[in-house]
């Protein structure tokens, strides 16, 4: 799949293979390689190679370069998979330098409005217990925690828990719609009017959600006993 959009201070465009030494150089710096889930040892550029051809050459993925608008400085990329067999799923995992901006924020929407658009219903991600700042982010998005993969993940010293996250297309248009019904138009971010009747029917459509998840953990508490 490819990309190009824009938010407000950062643009996304499909990663080249000119992109390689940048790319092996933020896979391997400390700080990327401690928060990276299921971190990568010593990347090489052969290897990149073949990972990038891949993301070019097959549907089932969309791998993008994250670029600084006002300085055309690429800070970092991201990744999403989509699940074989699982239509609509997708897996979301990114790298993102100059922290502390608002462009992680900013690229991120980008392409979960993106994939929401394209009719995607669902967007996973999981993340290191002790990794706040992505924790903190994912969630500001409206990614909801489902749970944690205990001491899922040694590094070498001990083991250590991984959050798995999970947001629903659903959730993601009330939360836009909610917050003033701000979405993205021909890859750039416009304002549109947003009724309290929209606001009124995605909520109902939430809770109807909600209901149901609930409805059905009371079945298996149920089953159990």
């Amino acid at each position: 799949m490819s990309l190009y959009c824009e938010g407000d201070n950062v643009y996304l465009r499909n990663v080249q293979v000119s992109d390689i030494n940048l790319i092996v150089t933020w896979k391997n710096d400390p700080f990327v390689q401690k928060m990276a889930l299921y971190p990568d040892v010593a990347v090489c550029a052969e290897d990149e190679m073949q990972s990038i051809k891949r993301a070019l050459e097959t549907d089932n993925e969309l791998y993008v370069i994250v670029v600084v608008k006002e300085t055309d400085q690429p800070i970092g990329y991201i990744r999403v998979n989509f699940w074989e067999g699982q239509p609509g799923c997708a897996w979301l995992r990114f790298a993102l330098g100059e922290r502390g901006k608002g462009y992680g924020k900013d690229a991120i929407t980008c392409v979960i409005e993106h994939l929401f658009e394209e009719g995607f219903h669902r967007i996973d991600a999981e993340v290191y217990a002790f990794n706040t700042i992505c924790l903190s982010l994912l969630t500001s998005l409206g990614f909801v925690k489902e749970g944690v993969k205990r001491e899922a993940f040694f590094d070498g010293e001990k083991y250590t828990d991984i959050v798995v996250l999970g947001l629903l297309r659903s959730d993601f248009r009330y939360r836009s719609l909610k917050d003033g019904g701000v979405k993205r138009l021909g890859g750039t971010w416009k304002g549109v009017t947003i009724t309290d009747e929209d606001i009124k029917e995605s909520r109902k459509e939430l809770l109807k959600i909600l209901d149901s998840h609930a409805a059905e953990n009371n079945k298996n508490k149920r089953n159990k006993k």
